[in-house]
C-alpha cells in the first residue's frame, strides 16, 4: 500500500515515540492531543503501533498539518516490539523521499 503525497510549501510533519498511549483515554493523551490541535496538527496514525503477548497501545504519533497524508504500520518484519511506520511522500521537486 504505497502512496504518495505532494509535500507544500510549509508542510510540517511531527513523528515518533511518544510513550504516550493514544488508544486509551487518559490525563497524558489529553494533554498531547491539545498541544497538536493547538499546533493546528493532525494525529493521523490510529493502529496499534507496538504489539506484545500482553498488550497492544498506540505509542508511535504521525502528527502534521496535512490530515490527508497516508501512511503504513508494517506489523512485520519486526526488531522490537515497536511495528515500523513508513511515509511515502514526495516534496514540491518530486523527488520522492521515503522515510521508515
Amino acid at each position: 500500500m504505497g502512496h504518495n503525497h505532494d509535500i507544500k510549501q510549509g508542510s510540517i510533519i511531527i513523528l515518533g515515540d511518544f510513550d504516550i498511549d493514544m488508544s486509551k483515554n487518559n490525563y497524558y493523551g489529553h494533554k498531547l492531543m491539545d498541544a497538536i490541535k493547538r499546533l493546528a496538527l493532525y494525529q493521523i496514525n490510529q493502529h496499534f503501533t507496538r504489539i506484545t503477548n500482553k498488550n497492544s497501545s498506540l505509542v508511535d504519533l504521525i502528527a502534521n498539518n496535512e490530515p490527508s497524508l497516508k501512511y503504513k504500520v508494517h506489523l512485520t518484519p519486526k526488531i522490537t516490539d515497536h511495528s515500523i511506520i513508513s511515509l511515502n511522500i514526495k516534496d514540491e521537486g518530486k523527488r520522492e523521499i521515503r522515510t521508515r
